[in-house]
């Protein structure tokens, strides 16, 4: 079984069931385009912190302390540059609806609100 190490890959987990459930949903209720729609949004945040992640949390330790702050800004900076790129993309596709694929996009960006609550909830168990 595969350890969840940080806070960090928690939120990228979470952000991956959000994709899956609400495009499953989705795809229920109002068939296969809404929910592809959901599940592009979603990658479209998913893709670029995961990149986000590998990059902020490539080095460990005090004496790493500058390529730490710089691996962050570098990272933010590409976070940024992919997001555009990932919507443009996206908002070429003419099957692709818009409403959705923002929708997808805010409720994996949700994953960062709901964290703390999921973490008071464990410690409570």
């Amino acid at each position: 079984m595969y350890k969840i190490r940080n806070e960090a890959q928690l939120v990228l987990y979470l952000q991956l069931l959000f994709i899956v459930v609400l495009s499953l949903v989705l795809f229920i209720f109002f068939g296969y385009i809404s929910s592809l729609s959901i599940f592009c949004g979603g990658l479209v945040s998913l893709i670029p912190n995961v990149y986000f992640y590998k990059k902020a949390f490539k080095y460990k330790g005090a004496q790493n302390a500058a390529k730490i702050i710089n691996s962050f800004y570098q990272g933010q900076a590409a976070k940024y540059i992919l997001n555009a790129v990932f919507f443009s993309i996206m908002l070429s596709i003419s099957f692709i609806k818009p409403v959705e694929l923002f929708i997808g996009y805010l409720s994996t960006q949700l994953a960062y609100w709901l964290l703390p609550f999921i973490r008071i909830v464990n410690t409570y168990e």
